[in-house]
């Protein structure tokens, strides 16, 4: 089957080689480099939201796709006791990757920024995006 796109990087599997990286790949890179084994996966308010909480880091990442149309989403993290702080400037760092592939391949950006414990996002349609923050201090949304 020649240039199957059914994988994360494309193949000729009848030649044995490969191509092109899928835009699949930059999609789970979303996840899998930033949620990492020993995080505490905990409600991140919304279905289209995956949060996870590292406590020895102090960390929080959320990951979260637009499917809908463009549109700004809003993050509030009050529950938290302390969000941000020294040395992160309240800077949120951000990846952004467009399932489908006209633009954003898991590309960093450093334009987002804490408001107290809020910060919001533009999202344009069919986008994945990732979200650090540091030195955020529980208790843990329930």
């Amino acid at each position: 089957m020649a240039g199957t796109r059914r994988g994360l990087i494309q193949a000729d599997e009848s030649a044995g080689t490969t191509g092109a990286v899928n835009n699949k790949y930059y999609v789970l890179a979303q996840y899998t480099r930033h949620i990492t084994p020993g995080m505490t996966i905990i409600d991140g308010g919304d279905p289209n939201t995956i949060a996870a909480y590292d406590a020895n880091a102090r960390r929080l990442i959320l990951v979260v796709t637009n499917y809908g149309t463009a549109q700004s989403i809003n993050f509030d993290l009050s529950e938290f006791s302390s969000v941000g702080g020294s040395g992160s400037e309240g800077l949120v760092y951000r990846w952004a990757t467009q399932t489908d592939g006209s633009g954003d391949k898991y590309t960093a950006h450093s334009d987002t920024y804490l408001s107290g414990k809020r910060f919001s996002s533009a999202f344009p349609t069919n986008t994945v995006q990732t979200f650090q923050i540091d030195n955020v201090v529980g208790p843990l949304p329930t």
